[in-house]
């Protein structure tokens, strides 16, 4: 998989390989959308909304939430429901935007968003090479 492009065991929405499924990234990825008691409605669906949100993705000590775009971009509403979300709950977020040349990626942003002492952070982590922590 990658961005802007589908999984290529994709068939009729459904995944073609589910009971063989690879751990990574299939197995081990949860989605916060379809978790026991998640607090996204059914519209956040990801192939309904254009992202995937995953929850309890704690980056330093702050609680943050990732958001990864279904496609290139997430689109604008989603985006602001999910800064919503994350702003009602007092967490982070820290989303990836994606660039891309005649359908080919050329470049992959982590973007952050949320409390001033955490944007200072992520700021800092970023000019120091990224904020994958």
């Amino acid at each position: 998989m990658s961005p802007g492009k589908s999984c290529q065991h994709l068939c009729q929405g459904l995944c073609s390989i589910y009971p063989d499924r690879p751990e990574n990234p299939c197995r081990n990825f949860d989605c916060g959308w379809k978790l026991p008691g998640s607090p996204m409605p059914d519209d956040m669906r990801p192939d309904q909304c254009g992202a995937m949100v995953i929850l309890g993705q704690d980056w330093r000590q702050w609680q943050a939430v990732r958001a990864v775009p279904v496609g290139w971009v997430i689109p604008d509403q989603t985006l602001r429901r999910i800064k919503a979300f994350t702003v009602a709950q007092k967490m982070a977020l820290i989303y990836q935007e994606h660039e891309h040349l005649e359908g080919q990626l050329t470049q992959t942003h982590q973007v952050g968003f949320g409390p001033l002492d955490f944007m200072v952070a992520f700021r800092q982590a970023m000019l120091q090479g990224g904020a994958e922590e």
